[in-house]
Order: structure tokens, then C-alpha cells, then sequence
């Protein structure tokens, strides 16, 4: 039952803001990072107690033209946003979250605006059932509240969420009292804001990314890295590939020191990789070695990814560049 707040109950609320939504890396401490990314949208509204703002977040919204093979299938998440107020409306005590469906992976990170402008994390909140409760300590004066809340949906794949898109509403009054108990109040909805576009990540990582340790062959390595990068979904990602061959100048330089030299191998053009994929790759590059026979101190393979999407084809969009995925040739290998 919601708590009074300072808003008359007949006051018909004014339409949400969607200030914005954002697609961002999410880090690359390791290969399996590097395909993460968060999505964070921040809207305004003034939250009266008898508030209900309805967010619909939409992943892997299709184009209007036919989807590709393969391509990762629609999400739509259902969230309910609430505030909690004190007994004389002069204190916000929490946020509570409701979803539709409340898999683990569906819930989103909460976070509100400080009068110094930042964002606040709630914390994980406790949860009960469909609802999760997010307390502020000490409660937030209403006076003077920014009335921004931020949501953020973390640990998505670039092979299975490939973009997103909001829509924000608001019901007022709904479930206040019985239907029978009062023909005075009214229930009022506002129009439903939608975010102009969807919001695609873009995770670009230029440092070297060492997989040597995923495998005793460049193929079980590359293998390995794929699945580490995408999961599952690894065969079917439509991506350009291109291959190098580096070396080190001298031995007789510390390893924090030396200095690599590249020589370029090949490249495989833009296409859905197969399960064949990475034993191709591993013959083309045994086949350079053997031909060319180039300098072997420090000698490593480097293979550059640029991963597009499966759902904007019109426009090719990248979503994953990694500069260099480096396995090193060990004497042994």
C-alpha cells in the first residue's frame, strides 16, 4: 500500500523524462570481460507516493528489414518503479523494483542523483519474491530531491544482447483503494516516452590480449578465446579476422623492453565463423611459417576480431575490435 506523499491524489502527473540511455564497455581485465558491456538508462520524475513508472527495456531490437540467421532474439524486460515515503510525506525511505520476470540476470543495478550531481549506488537491496527493496540510509528529505534514478543492466554479451531501447510511462493512483470504494479517484496514465533509438555498444580494446595459456595449439587457443569470448553463441558471429606474425629484435633485451616486429599474414574477410573456423586459420598460418621461415625469438601469432552485429546489416555496426589476441610459439610448439 503505497505511503502519503506531499502531491494531491487528483493531480494528473506530467509525462516522465528519458534523459538518456547509454551502451558502454564494461572492462577487459581478461579475455573474459572483453565482450561485456552495460547498458544504463537515467530518467526524471517526480514520484509521487501513488506513483507507478512502467520501464520497458527492449534488447536485440530488430531492424525493419528481415533478421539475419542466427541473429540473437528479442528480450523484453517489464519493470515497475516505486518510492516509499514517510508517515507526513517528508522523507523518501526507499526504492522498490518490481519485474515481470524475475530471472536472476534480469534485474538491473539502482542508483538515484545527489544534490551534488552524482549518482548514488543503492546497494543489492533485499529482495522478496518479484520486488526488490533498495533502503536509503539516512532516508532522502523530499524537499530538494532530484527525482533522477538510474538503472543499469550489467554483464551483457555482445554475441547474445546487441543493442537496447526504453520506453518510460507513468500510472498514477492505480491500486490506491478498492475499485468499489471511490468513483472520486481517478486513475490517469501519461503517454508512453520511447528513447529515439537503440543504443549500441562498442567495446574497442588496442592492448594485447595473451590467450598462450588457453591451449597447447593455436587452434585449441583460438578455440578456447572464442568460446571465453561469445559463450555458445561463438559460431555464427559475423566477423573480419586479420593475422600477424611477431618477433622480438634481440634476446638480449629484459622482456619489458623488447621491441616487436610484425609482419602481416593474411586476413578473412567479413563472414559467420563455423566450427572449422579456428583449424583454417591454424593451417594458414602453419603454411606462412613454413614458407617464410621469419625470425623465431619471442616469435607469437597475432590475430585482430572485429565482431558486427547480426541485427543492423544495412549499415554494418562493429561491436567487439580487439587490436591483438596473442598466442606465443614456444620452442616446443
Amino acid at each position: 500500500m503505497p505511503t502519503p506523499s506531499p502531491q494531491p491524489l487528483h493531480r494528473e502527473p506530467a509525462p516522465p523524462t528519458l534523459e538518456s540511455q547509454d551502451a558502454t564497455a564494461q572492462g577487459a581485465d581478461g579475455i573474459a570481460q572483453a565482450a561485456l558491456w552495460r547498458y544504463q538508462l537515467v530518467y526524471w520524475h517526480e514520484h509521487a507516493a501513488q506513483d507507478e513508472v512502467l520501464i520497458g527495456v527492449s534488447f536485440n531490437v530488430p531492424p525493419a528489414s528481415d533478421l539475419v540467421d542466427g541473429a540473437p532474439l528479442r528480450v523484453d524486460r517489464q519493470l515497475i518503479v516505486r518510492l516509499d515515503y514517510s508517515e507526513d510525506g517528508e522523507y523518501i525511505h526507499a526504492l522498490r523494483l518490481q519485474l515481470e520476470d524475475a530471472v536472476p540476470e534480469a534485474w538491473p543495478n539502482a542508483e538515484y542523483r545527489s544534490p551534488n550531481g552524482g549518482l548514488v549506488n543503492l546497494g543489492p537491496g533485499s529482495f522478496d519474491g518479484a520486488e526488490r527493496t533498495y533502503s536509503f540510509d539516512p532516508p532522502m528529505p523530499f524537499e530538494g530531491w532530484f527525482s533522477r534514478i538510474a538503472l543499469t543492466w550489467n554483464d551483457l554479451n555482445v554475441a547474445s544482447m546487441q543493442n537496447a531501447r526504453a520506453t518510460i510511462c507513468v500510472v498514477r493512483n492505480r491500486g490506491l483503494v478498492a475499485e468499489s470504494a471511490s468513483a472520486a479517484v481517478v486513475v490517469y496514465r501519461t503517454t508512453t516516452v520511447e528513447a529515439p533509438g537503440v543504443a549500441t555498444p562498442l567495446n574497442r580494446w588496442p592492448q594485447d590480449i595473451d590467450i598462450s595459456s588457453l591451449g597447447t595449439s593455436v587452434k585449441t587457443a583460438l578455440d578456447a578465446a572464442l568460446v571465453a569470448l561469445f559463450g555458445q553463441r561463438w559460431i555464427g558471429q559475423v566477423v573480419t579476422m586479420g593475422f600477424a606474425y611477431g618477433y622480438h629484435l634481440s634476446a638480449d633485451v629484459p622482456p619489458e623492453s623488447q621491441i616487436a616486429v610484425y609482419l602481416p599474414v593474411g586476413v578473412s574477410p567479413k563472414q559467420p565463423m563455423g566450427s572449422e573456423t579456428s583449424a583454417q586459420i591454424a593451417a594458414l598460418l602453419a603454411d606462412w611459417k613454413e614458407t617464410v621461415m621469419p625470425a623465431t625469438t619471442g616469435g607469437h601469432w597475432a590475430i585482430s576480431l572485429l565482431q558486427f552485429s547480426q541485427l543492423e546489416t544495412a549499415a554494418p555496426r562493429p561491436l567487439l575490435d580487439l587490436g591483438r589476441l596473442v598466442y606465443r610459439i614456444s620452442q616446443s610448439r
